[in-house]
């Protein structure tokens, strides 16, 4: 017997996780499974007694069976007086019921085919939605990482259940006609079936161990072959100064060659059942004969009709094993990426996302943004990354963070863009803590500009309204925020603003980028701009852009500015002085960053 809990215990999980819509899709399908095992084992019956007309046409006229149809209609009487048309009309019987299962078939195959890829669909749509939609704080965790590859994943999850479908409208038909051949011929059935069962778990047995072991190393092969591309394509600078290319193209190599032959194997696998069982088919008409002869001594009319009834069920019964044990030698090909990957789902699915409240439309930042004893600590983290913060930020003042890397700076600017809540403490705005629609409504008003900016395959304009991602982009802001940054490579006046940019903006230098993600930031009209870091990779030159920006903003938007060069920070009307989480000093620029100077030179004197 073929392992069925591999069957059902994965279908079961799969449906677990589907809507009710799908779910009944899969139970209507179910139907129709049964409906085409029915419709073939009509078929195979209806073809046994048209070859017994065509054989010995008279005795078939005068049976019982006939007589009973005869009484049921009498103007049937003249067909049967006339053997030739007595074979003729009995042919569209069998014909019929052929036509009938090949469109059940046709329609099994469709449905099932398309309800995998409903259920790739609802899987990545609903990965990705909760992707989206979680807190700021899980995307900084392991789990975010992986939503990408089992996005891709996703297909092969589809797939399976395709398989798997496959396997059961198959056992459905096998088990329908086992069932009508037992009622004739008991004894030879039973014994068919068990030779039958017997072939295919061996088949099966000899298979999946290897097939398993085929399929990790494949996939292992596809991971460490997509790692050092890459990590080729993200580092193709470094990689062609150090002159690495030999030794990245044949990591490259060695991975292609070390999944052929797995990748071959799994594609042959399917194939071996067919070629068993088919040979052992044969071999079971051999032995039903055997049987007949040796064990029921049965007369020559016997034999013929139940090896012909025989012979008609292995006709549609082989076929259907080799689908159920290659769909069965499939699945185990694919379930080292589509169960990862239902896991993954499982897991979003017990998790809780975030809702998205509909701004406050009246709620604006009047007066002044209050870090009141805020302290976070990351989930898993033994100590807190920022502990008892009080701050204040005036409207339209300058705040300068400095510190050194772990201090607590990109913490602080988390919680201030509100993508994290403290673990202790309050952010309040004008004296009082934002319900979830005023923080939704805070959101919106915070320009973000990264120390490393995202840019996507696309035109300036697109790039600089982000904010707006699937809207035509409004071509007057893009130009005015376009303007405010500097952007000096769009001509007079920023009007090329259709200029296309690949992804990762590659052809664009370092301050260009930066210009593009201020105006990004500023397309908002924000009354909160961040600068996260976002002169650490850029040269002296570059820097000048964000100190432009930063002295352009200055009076006009509150403006908020992390940076390991102080030369940033000179212009901030507050410094505040983090270290290893907690506020050392707080005060005027001219305060604290001598302090902080002299303090680090002496720590490294140290």
């Amino acid at each position: 017997m073929l392992k069925l809990h591999l069957l059902f215990a994965n279908l079961k999980r799969i449906y677990a996780v589907l809507p009710p819509a799908l779910q009944r899709r899969i139970w209507g399908l179910f139907v129709i499974m049964t409906l085409l095992g029915m419709t073939e084992l009509a078929s195979i019956m209806a073809l046994t007694g048209f070859f017994t007309i065509l054989n010995a046409p008279a005795q078939f006229a005068a049976s019982p069976y006939a007589q009973a149809f005869l009484q049921l209609v009498p103007t049937a009487e003249s067909v049967f007086a006339d053997y030739r048309r007595l074979i003729l009309w009995a042919c569209l019987l069998p014909i019929g019921l052929i036509v009938g299962k090949n469109v059940f078939s046709a329609l099994v195959a469709w449905r099932a085919a398309m309800l995998g890829e409903a259920v790739a669909a609802h899987v990545g749509t609903n990965i990705m939605e909760r992707f989206l939609y979680m807190p700021y704080s899980w995307h900084l965790s392991a789990q975010s990482s992986q939503a990408l590859t089992c996005m891709q994943w996703r297909f092969n999850l589809g797939q399976m259940l395709l398989q798997l479908l496959t396997a059961y409208s198959n056992l459905i038909t096998v088990a329908l006609l086992f069932a009508g051949l037992t009622v004739y011929a008991p004894g030879v059935t039973l014994c068919a079936v068990a030779f039958m069962l017997t072939v295919s778990w061996g088949i099966y047995s000899l298979l999946r161990r290897r097939i398993d072991h085929a399929a990790s190393a494949a996939a292992e092969a596809q991971r460490e072959e997509n790692a050092a591309s890459m990590t080729a394509i993200g580092g193709v600078r470094e990689l062609i100064i150090y002159q690495q290319q030999p030794a990245f193209l044949a990591a490259i190599e060695q991975n292609v060659r070390a999944g052929m032959k797995p990748r071959s194997f799994l594609g042959l696998s399917p194939a071996v059942p067919t070629w068993v069982l088919e040979s052992s088919g044969f071999l079971l008409i051999w032995l039903a004969i055997f049987l007949l002869i040796h064990i029921q001594d049965a007369t020559l009319p016997v034999i013929t009709a139940t090896v012909a009834l025989l012979t008609l069920t292995a006709w549609r019964v082989l076929p259907s094993l080799n689908r159920v044990v290659g769909a069965t030698v499939n699945i185990r090909g694919l379930q080292s990426t589509a169960l990862p990957c239902l896991d993954y789902f499982e897991q979003l699915r017990a998790a809780t996302p975030e809702t998205v409240p509909v701004p406050a439309p009246d709620f604006r930042i009047r007066k002044e943004i209050v870090f009141e004893h805020v302290s976070y600590r990351y989930p898993g983290a033994e100590r807190d990354a920022l502990t008892d913060i009080n701050c204040r930020i005036p409207l339209g003042t300058t705040l300068g963070l400095v510190g050194r890397s772990g201090a607590g700076k990109s913490t602080f600017i988390n919680i201030l863009s509100g993508l994290l809540e403290p673990t202790a403490g309050r952010l309040l705005v004008d004296g009082k803590a934002m319900s979830s629609k005023e923080l939704a409504a805070y959101r919106k008003q915070v320009g973000y500009v990264p120390q490393s900016p995202y840019l996507l395959a696309g035109t300036v304009a697109r790039n600089v309204a982000f904010s707006d991602w699937g809207k035509p982009p409004d071509n007057e802001r893009v130009r005015r925020a376009c303007r405010e940054a500097a952007i000096d490579f769009l001509g007079p006046d920023c009007m090329d603003i259709d200029r296309p940019i690949t992804a990762g903006g590659s052809g664009l230098s370092g301050g260009q980028m930066q210009r593009v993600s201020i105006a990004r930031a500023l397309y908002v009209n924000p009354a909160l701009l961040i600068f996260d870091e976002a002169t650490s990779a850029l040269d002296q030159a570059s820097e000048s852009v964000v100190q432009e920006a930063v002295a352009r903003n200055k009076g006009k938007r509150t403006s908020v500015i992390a940076a390991h060069r102080l030369s940033t920070l000179e212009v901030c009307d507050t410094v505040l002085w983090l270290e290893g989480g907690i506020c050392r000093l707080k005060g005027d620029a001219a305060r604290v960053l001598p302090e902080y100077v002299a303090y680090m030179e002496h720590t490294h004197a140290q």
